[in-house]
């Protein structure tokens, strides 16, 4: 299947995340999240600020911004709201 193939039914599959099959999405996506990032990734999606999630991993904000931008690197993205989409896409949150 191409490239371009596989992100059609990736977004098609958004409708209904039941659609996919999860190890597929897995191989497309490398590796799946640690406990950390997933958690990481869950209180960004919940709109928590900086300090919140900071406060919630009990890590300094500094740490805690450093974490996302490994996530970004990781996810291949530039900006926040890239990472939470393409975290979504992989089916990770």
């Amino acid at each position: 299947m191409r490239e371009g193939n596989t992100d059609l039914c990736l977004r098609c599959a958004a409708v209904d995340r039941t659609a996919v099959d999860r190890t597929a999405v897995e191989g497309l996506s490398g590796r799946r999240p640690t406990e950390g990032e997933q958690e990481l990734l869950t209180l960004l999606a919940q709109g928590l600020t900086d300090e919140a999630v900071a406060k919630r991993l009990e890590v300094s904000v500094r740490t805690e911004r450093r974490m996302v931008a490994a996530v970004m690197r990781r996810l291949e993205a530039v900006g926040r709201f890239q990472a939470g989409a393409e975290a979504a896409r992989r089916l990770w949150i």
